[in-house]
């Protein structure tokens, strides 16, 4: 979660993570060369289609961050590659170069079967063909390289983990509109104020039990990269789990074989709690026999906390009709990165600046 060694001044490193977040964001509003604007402009305005799917940066960071993925979880389960990744600098070095390459070609898979949905839209490519597929394909690439480049940025002169900042950029950027359109339903009657209360009070005290559990005891570095990890992980492989397990089950049971993977559903809410504690003990595992630093707490600890704090995303509004801004995984997503990112530059130089110059006014 951690960026890198913590620059001197918060003011200095908050000017190059604000610089990237925003041609970021510029970045999702450019559409791709070649299409028709009407057509888009359509699209767009019938809620067909979101415009950062058609902008170039529309695979954004998530081809690398897919790899990552698999990478984290490859370390879990082999926990020699974990210890081979920190014994030299050069080896993680290796290791991100390894996934830097096969992300690259995930995305030029990825960006294959956007262009071929583009080009499968009547009256939206200008002129479609080999040129169009060719050179929108380069510019997809192209734009993850420099989402990329962008999180590199940040980790290296800006404010903590630029990867994390990235994931949780879009999160960020719609909280205010979701707060917003949950003020206009309360004002319309939709909500009730006491709904409304109930899930403001349910966010407040999950974030504060998050980070409660980023601080207890030691609070190592380690315990914020096991829970964002387990919490990605989890989510990613709940459908892939559930579905053909849905899909035999309803076989001599009547209903669809995607009710399991709905929001609220118990066997959803049970199986994401599972995975959750799954991950958590194999993160811990994996850095014990890496002989590196762990969690530092339970994993069973970590994994209540966690749990409590995602069903109740979903429970609560599909069994109490209780609006929560956050869905689970948003949630702890931003907690864990801002709760992070506060403690490393609350330790840092800056604020111990600031402690030592309140500590000498108060000794005069």
């Amino acid at each position: 979660m951690n960026g890198g060694a913590r620059r001197p001044d918060f003011v200095d490193a908050l000017l190059p993570t604000l610089v990237a977040l925003i041609v970021y964001r510029l970045g999702q509003l450019i559409p791709i060369p070649g299409l028709e604007p009407k057509a888009t402009a359509q699209l767009l305005q019938a809620g067909n289609v979101d415009a950062a799917r058609v902008a170039i940066l529309a695979l954004d960071i998530y081809p690398l961050f897919g790899i990552l993925i698999l990478f984290e979880l490859a370390k879990m389960l082999a926990p020699r590659l974990r210890r081979w990744e920190r014994a030299e600098a050069r080896n993680a070095a290796k290791l991100a170069r390894i996934a830097l390459i096969v992300a690259l070609i995930s995305a030029v898979v990825q960006s294959n079967g956007i262009v071929t949905a583009l080009e499968e839209a009547i009256g939206v490519v200008t002129e479609p063909g080999p040129s169009f597929r060719l050179s929108t394909t380069f510019t997809l690439v192209a734009g993850t390289l420099l989402v990329g480049w962008l999180a590199r940025q940040i980790s290296s002169r800006g404010l903590g983990s630029g990867l994390w900042l990235i994931v949780i950029a879009p999160t960020l950027a719609g909280l205010l509109p979701t707060v917003a359109t949950l003020v206009e339903f309360q004002r319309q009657g939709v909500v009730s104020p006491v709904s409304a209360l109930i899930g403001l009070a349910f966010v407040v005290a999950a974030v504060a039990a998050v980070v409660a559990l980023l601080l207890a005891g030691t609070g190592t570095p380690e315990r914020a990269r096991a829970c964002a990890w387990s919490t990605v992980l989890a989510y990613s492989t709940l459908p892939f789990l559930l579905l053909p397990v849905s899909a035999l089950a309803h076989l001599t049971l009547s209903g669809d074989s995607t009710d399991w993977l709905e929001q609220g559903h118990p066997v959803r809410l049970v199986t994401l709690a599972l995975l959750l504690w799954l991950y958590l003990a194999l993160y811990a595992r994996s850095c014990r026999l890496a002989d590196v630093e762990g969690p530092g707490l339970p994993s069973l600890t970590m994994a209540v906390v966690l749990a409590v704090a995602a069903l109740g995303c979903e429970a609560l509004p599909t069994y109490l009709g209780v609006p929560v801004i956050l869905s689970g995984q948003p949630l702890l997503v931003v907690t864990l990165v801002t709760a992070t990112l506060s403690r490393d530059w609350g330790n840092g130089p800056l604020a111990q600046g600031v402690r030592e110059a309140q500590s000498s006014g108060a000794n005069r």
